[in-house]
């Protein structure tokens, strides 16, 4: 798994976080992990190479910084979802969670670029510790939230649990580039919108058939 971020790096002010989350995340959405520079990110942060390494060990530290971090905040499909009860609730909760993957998307930049960076990463072949840790997270996020609404009854069990999870992440990999292309475009009603929409072609697919699995 992912480690998390520094104490140190969690002490600072939110807005200086943000900043070199943000710049960060671009130079690996740009770049990939290999071709980032450690020192580029941040000259452009605005911070010395000793106040750097007080944060990060080096590059593999601030990399995966930003993917913890980053998941953290745009945790969609684990949130809330182990503590429903039925069936119903369980789409209700999964509506609320892309209501607020998007706001997050129109409202931090650094979100979307880290998404960029979380996208390339998964389907890259980036055989490093982060990217392994990254990718294996990524699927076990989509593998646990299909449990779960099985436990609740909430998505079908009459296909492979393999097949319905690459289903799953390979849909979820393209609405997530199509967001990133409009997130920031989107109005506070075009967000209940899609979150509504999103939600009911996510139901047409992993609900279980009436009268059957």
């Amino acid at each position: 798994m992912v480690v998390p971020p520094r104490p140190r790096f969690e002490k600072l002010e939110e807005e200086k976080k943000r900043s070199i989350l943000e710049i960060a995340a671009e130079e690996f959405a740009q770049s990939g992990f290999s071709g980032a520079s450690f020192n580029r990110i941040i000259e452009r942060a605005g911070i010395s190479k000793g106040a750097a390494y007080y944060y990060f060990d080096d590059k593999s530290d601030l990399f995966d910084t930003v993917i913890s971090m980053g998941i953290d905040q745009f945790d969609w499909f684990l949130r809330d979802t182990d503590k429903v009860e039925e069936a119903e609730e369980f789409w209700t909760v999964t509506e609320e969670h892309f209501h607020r993957g998007i706001g997050l998307l129109r409202e931090h930049a650094w979100m979307g670029k880290f998404l960029k960076v979380l996208i390339a990463v998964v389907q890259g072949d980036d055989d490093s510790k982060m990217a392994r840790a990254a990718r294996e997270m990524a699927h076990w996020k989509t593998s646990n939230f299909l449990k779960q609404g099985q436990a609740k009854g909430a998505v079908r069990t009459d296909l492979p649990d393999e097949l319905l999870s690459q289903c799953l992440f390979s849909i979820s990999i393209t609405v997530d580039q199509w967001f990133l292309e409009r997130g920031a475009e989107l109005s506070d009603e075009d967000v209940t919108y899609w979150a509504s929409l999103l939600t009911d072609m996510m139901r047409r697919l992993l609900e279980p058939h009436k009268g059957g699995q």
